[in-house]
């Protein structure tokens, strides 16, 4: 943006929350401030259903590569232990396919009692990295291999975690992210991607 004496201006988006402005997820520095941003806002939108929420980073850095996942979501349904790696990226979708496989397989190996699952959060998802991803999800199913991998973007996954962190405890349960990844084979866009999460 120019402004009138033709001086460059950066814009940035903010949204509104609880009387104060604030950085949308995608215009967050991916190295100091995106992983500790989600991991925050889920910490508000979870705990309160009985989700613990781990950030794998630090206060000031993202998470290592060699890190079970960017950020965990646990908790108990069922009496059966449950956990949702989150990761989070800027980068060209694609180049974290392998990476989101591998944090995924990795999780599985070392804690093989627990239903493990994985979301994606990117700024969007190409249709390249939803066939991906679906037939990475079908192959598992075909071989009995457990986990699945889900998608949402970036700045949807923010709307979600604050809507749920203004609503009360007694609404959108836990088991909600189960029935979603339940529904794997019908995440195609991430249009399509909305309707699991409500």
């Amino acid at each position: 943006m120019v402004g009138r004496q033709g001086a460059s201006i950066k814009r940035i988006r903010l949204a509104y929350q609880g009387g104060e402005l604030i950085k949308v997820y995608s215009d967050l520095d991916p190295r100091t401030e995106l992983e500790q941003r989600v991991a925050a806002d889920a910490e508000k939108a979870l705990a309160k259903r009985g989700a613990t929420v781990t950030h794998h980073g630090t206060a000031a850095v993202h998470a290592p590569s060699t890190a079970i996942a960017d950020i965990t979501i646990g908790w108990v349904q069922g009496g059966k232990p449950c956990r949702l790696l989150l990761e989070v990226a800027k980068r060209n979708d694609e180049s974290e396919f392998t990476s989101i496989v591998e944090h995924l397989n990795n999780a599985l190996a070392a804690t093989p009692g627990t239903d493990t699952n994985l979301l994606y959060s990117g700024l969007s998802t190409s249709v390249r990295m939803a066939r991906f991803l679906r037939n990475e999800n079908q192959r598992r199913h075909r071989d009995g291999i457990a986990g699945r991998i889900i998608f949402l973007p970036l700045n949807r996954l923010q709307g979600y975690l604050d809507h749920w962190a203004a609503a009360p405890s007694s609404a959108y349960p836990l088991s909600g992210i189960s029935r979603a990844v339940e529904r794997w084979g019908e995440f195609s866009t991430d249009l399509a991607a909305l309707k699991f999460f409500n």
